[in-house]
Parts: structure tokens; sequence; C-alpha cells
């Protein structure tokens, strides 16, 4: 019986130690199995870790970014506006209420077509939407106007912000105050287009000048050595001369004085028109007066070279300087006379024109070329040409009248035909205004 106790209490012994150690395996298991879950799900938090601070980052970095373009807008110099997709103005910021004198209250929400100055026209404005629309950006210069109204000068550059379909979700101006400088740049062509304008005249008037020293060196000294010859040559044989050989040299000399006296008068006439501040004898005269004086001087000429000179009996009244226009009427019919031949007439005629009067001086004479035409009244071009009997002549003639005749408010034009003769046209007013 103690035998059998002892062998069921060992038995029994047994058992209890193989069940702890199954426990045991199995607590170890599960304890293993615990950790390596606390590992994946340690790894998974990690990873979630990692990604919320790098969405934090992100986050952070936008609102920097956000901020530091808040930052721009509002501290800026230059004036900026942000426009959405319908151009509706949706922020502007100090820059622009500084320089427009708009407020947020007053164009948030209405065009930007609201600073527009008046001063572009359609075409303009539509060559700026093309390349907004086609390339996204533009940028110009263009005249606005400030709400107190006065207009200023702006350089805009304006860009597009796009969705992720391609459409427009907002535009960007921004533009800042050029009206200084472009002032400037106006100012500077102007002063520019001054001196061109001076630097020509200074080149005409040397031309001028140019040409004047040589009509006194030569078509004065021509005449006067002439003079001198004939004058000497009648003083040592007038004793010798009969009376019609006399005579026909006195007539030479006459002749000669006669173009030296025209020659001095047209150059007194062209200096005297050309001091600063000379002024006119403007007043209403008589043309016929002016015809017969200047017939005095030339009728002689014209009776020696056998050419007839025809006038008009009708008389009429022109607003005019006498001194002035009988220079004009003296030159015109002196030039009519040299380029006409023996048994040719010059006609001058006289008529009113609706407020005018214009006074014709032809001849039937060689003509004019027409390449010649154009440069007859410019006094810097030597177009003189000899008359039809060897006349010489300064080529101040014609300059000096058109000149005169526009200082007492007329014009003056010229017809003509190789071989068939000139008319010289020129209209004055009737009468002078009060």
């Amino acid at each position: 019986d103690k035998r059998m106790a002892r062998e069921v209490i060992a038995l029994r012994s047994g058992e209890t130690v193989s069940d702890e150690s199954t426990n045991q395996n199995q607590l170890s298991n599960a304890i293993s199995e615990l950790y390596d879950g606390i590992g994946v799900r340690s790894l998974e938090v990690l990873d979630l870790n990692i990604q919320l601070q790098a969405e934090i980052d992100r986050r952070q970095l936008a609102e920097e970014a956000a901020q530091l373009a808040a930052q721009v807008f509002d501290n800026s110099s230059d004036a900026m506006t942000v426009t959405d997709a319908e151009n509706n103005i949706i922020a502007i910021n100090p820059a622009f209420t500084k320089l427009t004198g708009y407020r947020p209250e007053d164009v948030i929400g209405r065009n930007p077509n609201v600073l527009s100055s008046g001063r572009h026209d359609q075409d303009f404005y539509q060559d700026m939407w093309d390349s907004l629309n086609s390339t996204g950006h533009w940028d110009g210069e263009l005249w606005n106007q400030h709400k107190n109204g006065n207009v200023f000068a702006e350089s805009l550059s304006i860009n597009t912000i796009y969705n992720a379909d391609g459409s427009v979700d907002r535009r960007v101006a921004v533009f800042s105050d050029i009206t200084e400088k472009k002032l400037t740049e106006e100012r500077l062509t102007r002063q520019a287009d001054e001196l061109k304008e001076l630097n020509a005249r200074l080149s005409q008037e040397i031309a001028v000048k140019n040409r004047l020293f040589s009509i006194i060196a030569h078509d004065l000294r021509s005449p006067f050595t002439l003079l001198l010859g004939m004058t000497q040559t009648v003083i040592k044989k007038a004793d010798r001369y009969s009376r019609e050989k006399l005579i026909e040299k006195m007539e030479v000399i006459n002749q000669a004085s006669n173009n030296v006296f025209i020659v001095m008068e047209n150059l007194l006439e062209w200096a005297r028109s050309q001091l600063e501040g000379e002024k006119l004898d403007i007043k209403e005269i008589q043309v016929a007066d002016i015809i017969v004086e200047a017939l005095a001087v030339l009728q002689s000429v014209a009776d020696e070279k056998g050419v007839k000179i025809q006038r008009d009996a009708i008389d009429h009244q022109v607003c005019a300087d006498h001194h002035v226009l009988l220079t004009i009427v003296r030159n015109l019919l002196s030039n009519a006379i040299k380029f006409s031949k023996t048994g040719d007439t010059v006609e001058v005629t006289v008529q009113a024109k609706e407020g005018k009067v214009e006074i014709v001086v032809s001849d039937r004479g060689v003509g004019i070329p027409e390449h010649m035409i154009d440069s007859l009244f410019a006094v810097d071009q030597k177009t003189t040409t000899l008359g039809t009997a060897g006349e010489g002549g300064t080529g101040l003639r014609l300059p000096l009248c058109a000149d005169l005749v526009k200082k007492m408010d007329g014009r003056m034009r010229v017809e003509s035909e190789p071989e068939k003769g000139s008319r010289f046209i020129v209209l004055l007013p009737a009468k002078c205004s009060d």
C-alpha cells in the first residue's frame, strides 16, 4: 500500500511538472508575438509621425510663404491689383491707394478700367488682351487717371495664374508711376527736335549768307567794273565821240547802273526782312500806284530790249506794305523782261478773288524747266540763268519775293512751261483786319 501511494504521488507530480512546462512555452510564444506586434505598430506609428511632421513642415512653409507674399503685397512700393477670371478687382495693396487715390472699398468688385484716362484707343487695349489671352502676360506703358482727375504714366506688367484645368484663376497686375520719366523723355525729345530745327535753320542761314557773299563778291563787282570801265572810256574819249555814240555809251552806263540799283535794293530789302522785330507798315494801298512806280524804273529797260508791258486799267486795293510790295512787283517785272524776247509782251493783271487780291505777272518767254520750279524760291540754292539777251542775275529776286509775300500773310506760286512762258501769281488780303 505504501508503495502504491508513492507511485501515485510520483505520477501526479509528473503531470504537474508537464503542465507547468507547457504553460511556460505558451506564455513565451505570446510574449514573442506581443513583441512582434508592438514592433510593427511602432514602425507604423513612426511612419505616421514622419508623414505628419512632413505635412506640418509643408504647411508651415506654405504659411510662411503666404505670410511672405502678404508682406510683399502689403509693403511693395509698386502698386498691385489681383483680379478674378471675370476681371473684377478682388484685392489691392496700399501702394495702389497711394498711387491712384482709390481705397479698397472704391474698387473691390470693379473693373480696372475705372482708372482709364481716355488717352488710348480701342486698338491699344485689344492688343493688350490679345497678348494676355495668348501668352498670359503683358507689359508696357500707358496713361491712367488718378481719383482726383490727374493723369499719370505707369509701367505695367500683368501675369495670369491658371487653375489645374488650364482656366484662368487670377491675374496679378504690378505697376509703378513713371510720369516724371515720361515727362523728362518728352522734354528731351522736344529739346532734340528744337536743336535739330535750330541746326537746320543755322545751316540754312549759313548757306544764305554764303550765297549773299557770292552775290556781293560777283554780281555787284561785275556791273561796277563795267560802270568804271565805261565811265573812264567816256571821260577819255568824250571829245572824239559823236553825239549818237556818246548816247549809246551812256545808255549802257544807265543800264548797268539800273542793274546795280536793283541788286542793291534787293540786298537791302532782304537784310531788312531778316532783322528780328522789324515791323512792316501794313495798310490798305492801291495796286495801280505800285505798278506805276515799278514801271518808272523798268520801262526804259523794256523799251531798250523791245519788250512791251501791258497792264489792265482796273485798280484794286490791297493790304500790304508799300515798299515791300513795290520790291515784289519790280522784281517780278524785271524777271519777266529778262526772259522775254524782242517783240514779246509782259502782262500785269490784278483781280479780286474771295476777299483776296491776285496780282499776276506773265510773260511769253523761255519758261522754266519743271525740275527747277521747286527750288525757285529757295534762297540757299542758286537757280539763276542768263536772260534772252545774256543778262545775268543774282538768283535772289524770286526767293526774296516769296519771303516778302509770306511776311504779308500772302501766298506766291508759279505756273510755267518751257518755250511758252511763265505766270507768277501773288495772292494778298484785300482788306486789313482791325
